[in-house]
């Protein structure tokens, strides 16, 4: 991972965690944020995307799944996309007060701290 990538997702992410758009997830909330600013050049969001996948990667509770990262908390359904959908038709995503949502929260802050860190070392 580039430095300046790495830089730029960290910017990135902590503008989602202030105010995440609550139907959608961790990368389409950083492409909502992407676009809307100018100072990031419009190549970089594969290169974005792709540091994002690799860092979901690293989480423990990491789903296997770069698209829906975030495992089914109640284990019952069968695919990624169960989870993810019935939290968006629950507007639970981001939900603190659920399962699903607090795992949610618990990745970004996982992706923050590990590009801090990161950054920290250097």
């Amino acid at each position: 991972m580039s430095k300046e990538i790495e830089a730029a997702l960290l910017k990135i992410l902590e503008k989602v965690k202030l105010a995440p758009n609550p139907s959608s997830g961790i990368c389409y909330n950083m492409d909502l944020i992407y676009y809307s600013d100018l100072t990031v050049q419009m190549h970089a969001l594969w290169k974005l995307d792709r540091t994002l996948e690799r860092l979901f990667d690293k989480w423990p509770k990491f789903s296997g799944s770069g698209a829906f990262p975030i495992p089914d908390p109640s284990k019952k359904r069968n695919s990624k996309t169960d989870a993810y959908d019935l939290a968006e038709s629950n507007r639970t995503m981001w939900s603190k007060h659920s399962a699903y949502g607090r795992l949610r929260w618990e990745l970004l802050n996982f992706c923050i701290d590990t590009l801090k860190g990161k950054q920290a070392s250097e």
